[in-house]
């Protein structure tokens, strides 16, 4: 099993700011960075490994030429997945993801679907999580008449968790500094961006065909299940598993010890310790790779760890 430390990517955003840098130190730009892409092999942007064998590599080169050696084979033709950190300084467009047909049709792109965890929100932060329309046409005519009764509206708060299937209408309010896991994909459909001007002083496109297109009719509201285990040594927050990724929290009080022969990407959110020994602190992002036996993996210290694997086995 390797350990392979990822450089993070940033992305400068009309609604970003600068709290990666305050809350990670990671040393980005005085603009507005809005995304933080931490483990990616998006053709947008793919991690570079700082360690090891295979340093220097981009994570989309190593996918491609060790699949079989460092991820268990995946069956995907890309890699699959696209860990992010959101800082959302303003708010986001209200904006929908295609499924996976319409998007290999019309983008040569994965569909997305997505989830959340709050890492930190201001104390009236919201999201928008669906829409009230019943029909396309009264979607349609509450969006000419600027109809903000639209929208469904939540507040979030610290700890909280989303999740943001293809086809869901959604936006992130201002405020909110969020951990996204989600498929490897740049895709977004813009439907509503608050008439706002870029630098250049040019409004951001709009994607309304298209988001008329995928848009489930009606929302459907969606209850998540999280699974909570509390150990003397760890507590242990199971947040979702879909056809594309399973998600797990663990805050390590002294050590956890993790049983898997799937390749892991993880990423520490507080605190600092170990992982076999290596050193590994807030604001690091790696990925465990796959091996043929489940072997052991030891984690010990006082710190937040988000794990992701693909829903091929449940965390032993």
């Amino acid at each position: 099993m390797e350990i392979l430390f990822l450089e993070p990517i940033f992305k400068e955003r009309i609604w970003g700011g600068q709290k990666l840098k305050k809350v990670f130190n990671y040393p980005i730009k005085d603009k507005p960075i809005g995304e933080c892409w931490a483990i990616s092999g998006h053709q947008h942007g793919s991690s570079k490994v700082l360690n090891g064998p295979y340093e220097g590599m981009k994570l989309d080169d190593l996918f491609s030429n060790f699949k079989t050696q460092l991820f268990n084979n995946d069956p995907s033709d890309r890699f699959p997945l696209l860990v992010k950190i959101l800082d959302a300084n303003d708010d986001l467009s209200i904006q929908v993801h295609p499924d996976d047909q319409y998007a290999m049709t019309h983008e040569n792109d994965y569909g997305k679907t997505e989830c959340w965890y709050v890492i930190d929100a201001d104390e009236d932060a919201i999201i928008i999580d669906g829409h009230y329309a019943l029909t396309k046409q009264e979607f349609i005519e509450k969006i000419k008449q600027n109809d903000l009764s639209l929208w469904k509206t939540r507040q979030i708060k610290k700890d909280d968790f989303i999740y943001i299937p293809a086809k869901k209408v959604h936006a992130i309010g201002k405020g909110s500094l969020i951990y996204e896991v989600q498929q490897s994909s740049d895709t977004t459909y813009r439907i509503y961006d608050y008439d706002r001007k870029d630098d250049h002083g040019k409004k951001r496109d709009l994607h309304l065909d298209k988001a008329l297109d995928v848009i489930d009719l009606p929302s459907k509201d969606i209850d998540v299940d999280v699974k909570f285990i509390n150990h003397e040594s760890y507590d242990l927050y199971h947040y979702i598993k879909n056809e594309y990724f399973e998600l797990t929290r663990v805050d390590v009080k002294q050590s956890f010890v993790l049983k898997t022969h799937k390749y892991q990407l993880c990423s520490v959110l507080e605190g600092h310790g170990y992982v076999n020994n290596h050193e590994i602190k807030k604001g690091d992002h790696f990925i465990l790779t796959g091996q043929e036996r489940v072997e052991e993996i030891v984690f010990k210290g006082n710190m937040r760890i988000m794990m992701t694997q693909r829903p091929y086995e449940s965390y032993v």
